[in-house]
């Protein structure tokens, strides 16, 4: 009696394969990631402006917190030197451009996580 599995490959031997190619690829994009940004160059900030003054004396208290943090919270450094956002753009839901100056004495709750979406 012929085996009928002659020409085909055993399913095990195609969930192998299929697990390996998923396995290769994904180390492949983990290995090409150029990373988060956290080590990138830090920027400089220059002005003279009010917020730029205040950002600038607020610097040693921001190292203070940087030294005390641990764990993965020390991931989020402060900017070093510090910088003002008030100029940061957006859309608002509408699609009407703002920025951050625009919640001047509000009370604002910022999300910048996933801003590559």
């Amino acid at each position: 009696m012929a085996d009928g599995n002659k020409f085909f490959p055993a399913p095990r031997l195609i969930l192998a394969a299929l697990v390996a190619g998923v396995l290769a690829g994904a180390v492949a994009v983990y290995v090409s990631e150029s990373g988060s940004g956290n080590n990138a160059p830090a920027q400089v900030a220059v002005g003279d402006s009010k917020d730029d003054i205040a950002c600038t004396a607020k610097a040693d208290r921001a190292k203070t917190v940087a030294a005390a943090a641990t764990g993965q919270v020390a991931a989020l450094l402060p900017a070093d030197p510090p910088q003002s956002l008030k100029s940061l753009a957006f859309n608002d839901p509408g699609g009407k451009p703002m920025t951050l100056a625009d919640h001047a004495g509000n009370t604002v709750l910022l999300n910048l996580w996933a801003t590559w979406c």
